[in-house]
């Protein structure tokens, strides 16, 4: 059980061991889809009421954009945000599959990291919802609420409503939106896990991502995710590629800077000058407890490591200080 206050900050990366891509590839993706008006997705979009002309142009100016990811490309070209939203959840629905997210970490040889979490926060079910624990992610999938919700009602047995209740006081912001809502979260308007590529669960799945321009002051999903992040004693970030405007949305390095806050993230894949940035920005570090005192040890403090391995032998969710 996680009892002192934790913030779980995800990227691209945490949901990259369950089969979803990256913001480069997922914007690679939807230029596949699209390479042809015979494509499924190119069907969908003219039945949503896109013309042959929106879609061509769209598809040629995402493509030559020299963006990193669909996301930073919208947030440009608001006269696409609607075709692109729509193709967002088209081709990212797909990725989410129950048996996915269970087996293809261990169909790989890989440890599972949501396996791994579930396990820090297990405890008795009455008990589940006192977790300390909190989760920001820049990701639409809501692959890590699935899991969560699947495994206790699998484990104690409890209907989905009952297992709700108790899983909703445990935020999870999704600071850019998601892929809809799922059926225990709301009963009468909702995308379920598992539904694949079709036009009625991809036109409600847009409508719940966001595109975030400039001004975010009256953004309430960051204002819940900077207030989550103040009051709590630990800030992990995992599979987090520390881009300096999704940096400064998170809010102003005097946020992460408190003494009495242990500040350090995965670094897996990460340049020298890109972790040069995040350590600067935040001021990583951590309480060494065998020896009682702060470290500032650049290789510790970011380590190039996956998920698992991060919370398995980097820290310790549940040591209580």
């Amino acid at each position: 059980m996680v009892k002192t206050g934790t913030v779980l900050i995800l990227g691209a990366g945490a949901s990259m061991p369950f089969g979803f891509p990256s913001g480069q590839q997922l914007l690679q993706s939807i230029c596949r889809m699209l390479s042809h008006r015979r494509s499924s997705a190119w069907t969908m979009a003219r039945q949503a009421g896109h013309r042959h002309q929106i879609i061509e142009r769209f598809v040629k100016a995402l493509s030559g954009s020299a963006q990193t990811s669909i996301d930073a490309f919208l947030e440009h070209r608001p006269e696409f945000v609607k075709i692109g939203k729509m193709m967002i959840a088209a081709a990212l629905l797909p990725h989410e599959r129950t048996d996915e997210i269970f087996d293809r970490p261990q169909k790989e040889g890989k440890p599972n990291w949501y396996e791994h979490l579930f396990g820090m926060l297990n405890t008795s079910f009455d008990e589940f919802h006192n977790n300390n624990i909190a989760f920001i992610t820049f990701n639409y999938d809501r692959s890590l609420e699935h899991y969560i919700h699947t495994a206790l009602c699998n484990l104690h047995g409890k209907p989905p409503n009952e297992v709700a209740d108790k899983i909703s006081s445990i935020p999870i912001v999704h600071v850019h939106g998601q892929l809809g809502s799922l059926p225990w979260q709301d009963f009468d308007d909702n995308v379920p896990f598992d539904s694949g590529m079709d036009i009625e669960n991809v036109t409600s799945a847009a409508e719940d991502i966001k595109i975030i321009h400039d001004n975010i002051d009256h953004d309430p999903e960051f204002k819940r995710a900077q207030g989550l992040i103040e009051y709590a004693c630990r800030i992990y970030f995992l599979g987090f590629g520390y881009n300096e405007t999704n940096l400064k949305r998170l809010g102003g390095p005097e946020l992460f800077r408190s003494s009495n806050k242990d500040v350090i993230g995965t670094g897996k894949g990460l340049s020298i000058t890109q972790q040069r940035i995040a350590k600067e920005h935040f001021g990583f570090r951590y309480t060494d407890y065998t020896k009682r005192n702060r470290i500032a040890r650049q290789d510790y403090l970011m380590p190039d490591c996956t998920c698992h391995d991060f919370i398995y032998n980097h820290v310790d969710l549940t040591r209580y200080f």
